[in-house]
């Protein structure tokens, strides 16, 4: 019920001078989350996203990202996601995603399918 993988934020996504901006961590901690219910048969939205800003982390450094999923609870699944690198914790997240119907599934689907 995990994933693991790297990330690179390049010159386009500064926020702070020399630094990757909130919103694209924010971003990718979402994705990789998401990414680990889909890995685990459950397809799912984002609800709610609590994250929290541990060390400004500086454009291009190579980082390690993870999420996972928690705990299920009927359509409520509970995951957590973290970016890390050699210069330590930058960010971890908690997530909230709920399992979409079967007709937003094929709704989605056809939209990316054609």
């Amino acid at each position: 019920r995990g994933v693991t993988g790297r990330v690179r934020f390049g010159p386009k996504v500064a926020g702070a001078p020399g630094q990757a901006h909130g919103g694209s961590i924010l971003a990718v901690l979402d994705e990789v989350m998401g990414l680990a219910s889909w890995m685990s048969g459950l397809y799912v939205m984002s609800v709610r996203m609590t994250t929290d800003f541990r060390r400004m982390l500086p454009l291009g450094t190579q980082a390690e990202i993870e999420g996972r999923v928690t705990r299920v609870r009927g359509r409520k699944v509970h995951t957590v996601g973290r970016i890390t690198s050699a210069l330590g914790l930058h960010a971890e997240a908690r997530g909230l995603y709920v399992v979409l119907s079967p007709e937003s599934i094929e709704q989605f689907r056809k939209a990316v399918m054609g």
